[in-house]
Order: structure tokens, then sequence, then C-alpha cells
């Protein structure tokens, strides 16, 4: 199997991250690790219906991690799915995306718009608040972040 095939076979649709979705991906895992109820991991595979999807990054209640005995394709649902926009995404694929993942059985999702410097937290498909400063409040998961945190 040559390298294309590897990322593509590793990434949904063959969307490819830019640098900056790369760089905002790592900054908001950071931000977010400073959060000592949750495990944060960045591009883990989830299972919902059978099928395979990549979160940019996922959410979970604290967990021990096993670095012997890994997890290849996460059956537990995050409590949290974050998306960042990237030029080879557009909002309404995300949108769609958000919606498998709150009917498989995700509490919250986040989007990131790195041009804009803009968090939308959906509590459902119907219910959003998006932040453009100070703190980011996710009131279904009692999660708060500062917005620099994640743009820094």
């Amino acid at each position: 199997m040559n390298s294309e095939s590897l990322i593509t076979d590793n990434w949904e649709k063959n969307v490819l991250p830019s640098f900056n979705h790369g760089y905002f991906q790592l900054s908001i895992g950071i931000a977010l690790r400073q959060q000592e109820n949750f495990s944060v991991v960045s591009a883990s595979s989830i299972e919902i219906n059978g099928k395979e999807y990549i979160p940019d990054i996922s959410v979970y209640p604290k967990r021990k991690v096993d670095r012997l005995h890994d997890i290849i394709k996460m059956t537990d649902m995050p409590l949290l799915a974050i998306e960042i926009i990237s030029p080879t995404q557009g909002t309404l694929e995300l949108m769609n995306k958000f919606d498998i993942y709150f009917e498989g059985g995700i509490k919250s999702c986040w989007l990131v718009d790195p041009l804009l410097g803009s968090v939308m937290v959906l509590n459902s498909p119907e219910k959003a608040q998006t932040f453009t400063s100070g703190e980011v409040i996710d009131e279904i998961i009692d999660m708060r972040v500062l917005i620099d945190e994640l743009f820094k």
C-alpha cells in the first residue's frame, strides 16, 4: 500500500487538514487538556451505526490511558465532538456530521472557525450559541474555557 492510500484511508472523504487546521487542532487540544474532568483526544475514530467517523477532537469523561492496550475504534461516544472548519470543508457538511453525532449519542458539538476566531457550541441540532470573546461555555458538559486559549 502506498503512502497516499494510507493517508486517504485515514481521513474521511479525502479531506486533508491544512496547516492552520492542524495548528488550531493542537492548540485547542492543549487548552482543553487543562480541564481536569476530561480526557481529550485528537482525530480518534468513533463508530456510529456501523460507520467510522473521525472528529478533529473528542472529549470523554476522564479515563485512564492504557498504553499497552489501545482502542482502534471507540464505541463509547465522547461527551463532545469538535470539528474545525478548513478550506476543504464546508459548514453544511460539518453540520450534517453533527446531526449524525447527536443521533449517535454525543451530547455536545463545537464548530470552530479559525478564520473568524469563533466557536459555535451546539447542545442539539436546534440549539446553538456562538462565542467570539470571553469564555466558551458548554453547559451540557459543564465546561468553560477562555476563547483566547483556544486560538493561541
